[in-house]
């Protein structure tokens, strides 16, 4: 009676397809987070970029304002034309500001004087103010707030002798910039010709003694300044990352100055997040004019694939060496079945034992091949890396650099081999953080964040971003170092544009305050 095969699952060949699917998800898990970490850190740059570029353009709509205000605060008088000159070429630098005012406190004896010399410039003018019906004339009252200087005039007829003293918005705003020293912003208001959402900056204007003559305002178009500043920065043409500004410290919709896109959060399962965390949402309170701006920065949605090609490779490698591992196991096994079916028919003891050794020979080039598999994954998950690793000898001489270190740095591996980092940096052991990281390196001490300036052989100036650890022997005998190394010329050229915009005028290109401020300090240090 012939034997019924044997097609039952072995418990190596069970085990082993467990375990190997097992150790798959694992490694697919922790590669991924790995690979969201980066996105996470890619992300908050980005961020900060846009974050940084809405800072830059608020600053610079209250500095044109300031600059303005420089006409009267000196007590001398202003002439029409003047005015008109001066805001003109300001109007025409920043496209974003709707118009140019000067208020005069006004009191009630000096009305027909006032309106007089109103009417020298637009025929029939009066001072009006706002109704529910429209522009009417305004009541008499002890003493008005009023538009006397607008530029340009066109469009803004309707602005020209206009009462502000019951604004509540406006005149809360003077008086905190009255408060502040500084110009401060109302709240939000539509535009009635266009119908643009915009808000005015205000400074006053004090005569000899210290008592309020007016303020200077500039009416600034809200989503045209947001929109500015980030096209200038040039930051609007990726659609991979959204962003929204609102002119409050909460998301409110009715305060939105500008949308790229969804910002809002997006509720996903508990699972999902753990599996594939959110990083890509940053809220941020600027504090600029008085008052606070919510800026939202959030990454658009990606297909999973597109940013998890190394673990998913990973994961599906993994599974694939899992079920030849299994077969491989479970046909090891069936076969040693046979063996043993053909050991007792036949009695053989030589031919049993050629058997086996054939059979460990296999095995052994089987296991041989997958190390060099298992090899060459890992050095193509180091070559997708955006980092390189490197090896130093026991004297911090490097002995090996990968991850494509020449094509991510511009400098040849040859040139760096059999040196020590101060030996091929010029200049690192001439600062406070090079002899700190050579005396922690003498200590046979780990660093992080270690910074350093080069230039590549292209004739770039890069900077670096260095981490290492000491190995040592199971006697405790120092070997060398190892570590990783990115490059971080990018986010270094950002954070000098950021600081050269913070310390110079966005007028005139010259030093500011800020910069005077901390030259003083220097000095006096």
């Amino acid at each position: 009676m012939p034997r019924r095969p044997i097609r039952s699952l072995t418990l190596a060949a069970a085990l082993t397809l467990g375990g190997g699917l097992a150790a798959s998800l694992g490694l697919f898990v922790g590669v991924s987070h790995l690979e969201y970490d980066n996105m996470a850190l890619a992300f908050a740059q980005r961020a900060d970029e846009r974050v940084a570029a809405v800072r830059q353009g608020m600053n610079g709509a209250i500095e044109v304002l300031a600059v303005t205000n420089q006409l009267f605060s000196n007590g001398e008088p202003v002439s029409r034309e003047r005015f008109a000159d001066f805001t003109a070429r300001l109007l025409e630098r920043h496209q974003f500001i709707q118009a140019f005012h000067y208020h005069r406190v006004v009191r009630a004896d000096e009305r027909a004087a006032v309106e007089a010399e109103l009417q020298h410039v637009r025929p029939g003018a009066v001072l009006t103010e706002k109704t529910p019906g429209g522009l009417a004339p305004a009541a008499p009252r002890g003493r008005y707030h009023v538009i006397e200087y607008v530029e340009p005039m066109q469009g803004n007829e309707g602005a020209f002798g206009l009462d502000l003293g019951r604004d509540a918005s406006l005149m809360t705003a003077l008086d905190g910039a009255k408060s502040s020293g500084q110009p401060t912003a109302t709240s939000l208001f539509t535009l009635v010709r266009t119908g643009t959402v915009a808000f005015d900056l205000v400074m006053p204007v004090f005569g000899k003694r210290g008592e309020l003559l007016g303020n200077t305002a500039a009416v600034v178009r809200g989503k045209q300044l947001v929109h500015e500043s980030l096209l200038g920065a040039g930051l609007l043409d990726r659609d991979d990352i959204f962003v929204s500004v609102y002119a409050g410290e909460q998301a409110d919709p009715a305060a939105l100055l500008l949308s790229t896109g969804p910002t809002a959060p997006r509720a996903r399962p508990a699972l999902a997040g753990w599996l594939r965390p959110d990083h890509g949402i940053r809220a941020t309170v600027l504090q600029a004019g008085g008052r606070p701006w919510r800026v939202e920065v959030a990454a658009a949605p990606r297909p999973f694939l597109a940013d998890h090609m190394a673990s998913v490779a990973l994961l599906v490698g993994g599974i694939l060496v899992t079920l030849l591992g299994t077969a491989f196991v479970q046909s090891a096994g069936m076969r040693a079945r046979k063996v043993q079916q053909l050991v007792r028919q036949r009695t053989s003891d030589l031919r049993r034992s050629n058997r086996r050794l054939i059979e460990d020979m296999a095995a052994r080039e089987r296991a041989e091949k997958a190390l060099l598999q298992s090899e060459q994954r890992f050095r193509q998950l180091v070559a997708m890396s955006s980092d390189w690793y490197w090896e130093q000898d026991k004297d911090f001489r490097f002995t090996m650099i990968t991850g494509g270190f020449t094509e991510k740095s511009g400098v040849a591996v040859e040139g760096l081999l059999g040196k020590t980092r101060w030996e091929y940096v010029p200049g690192l052991l001439d600062s406070e953080g090079g002899r700190e990281h050579l005396v922690r390196m003498q200590a046979h001490e780990a660093f992080t964040n270690l910074e350093y300036q080069i230039v590549d052989d292209r004739g770039d100036t890069r900077w670096f971003l260095v981490n290492g650890q000491p190995i040592f022997d199971d006697q405790g005998a120092l070997q060398g170092y190892r570590g990783t190394g990115s490059d971080i010329t990018e986010r270094k050229l950002t954070e000098q544009r950021v600081h050269h915009v913070a310390q110079h005028d966005v007028l005139t290109g010259l030093p500011n305050r800020s910069l005077l401020q901390d030259r003083l300090g220097q000095a006096l240090a």
